[in-house]
């Protein structure tokens, strides 16, 4: 498994040098790919678990070093594929007089539909927090959060916190 994630870091790094190559906006990507390196770098040095004697003696690999590497790999894959389909768009001009109106109106709602949404799931989180906090006057920490929670018990509610990581993807979609 240490092999593998070598690998795949090394991947990451070439990736890195033909991302700065050949790409007009590597400024951009550059400062947040030497950040998620450094990240890489820091999940690979736990997941080895060298760091400690007893961990050393008792850990064992995950797969959480290749799976970040994937995950940024498809991140700058498609942030850059984002900006390229941009760049070549923007210089044709689309002639929709008769839809623009309509599609203008449509678009308008479901970017206010999209950011209520996004609020109201604030707004739970935010809710969730102080209630929990006043009931157990704060006698938890971010390790057990979710089995003091009071409103993780509910299913609804527990989906939606289950599966928050897509809202900042749904967010970068609104903000495109």
């Amino acid at each position: 498994m240490n092999l593998i994630n070598l690998i795949f870091i090394f991947i990451y790094l070439i990736f890195g040098i033909g991302m700065v190559k050949n790409n007009k906006y590597w400024p951009f990507f550059l400062f947040f790919y030497i950040a998620q390196l450094w990240t890489i770098f820091s999940v690979y040095y736990i997941e080895q678990g060298i760091y400690i004697t007893e961990q050393n003696r008792f850990s064992f690999t995950t797969g959480s070093t290749y799976k970040l590497v994937i995950q940024n790999l498809v991140f700058f894959n498609s942030a850059m594929l984002t900006l390229y389909m941009l760049s070549r768009l923007k210089g044709k001009s689309l002639k929709l007089e008769a839809q623009t109106a309509n599609y203008n109106y449509y678009n308008k709602k479901i970017y206010n539909l999209v950011l209520y949404l996004v609020f109201i799931v604030s707004l739970l989180y935010i809710s969730d927090a102080i209630l929990t906090y006043l009931k157990y006057r704060g006698s938890f920490d971010r390790f057990d959060y979710y089995e003091y929670s009071v409103l993780y018990n509910y299913p609804i509610i527990k989906n939606i916190f289950n599966n928050i990581q897509i809202f900042p993807l749904i967010l970068g979609t609104l903000y495109l």
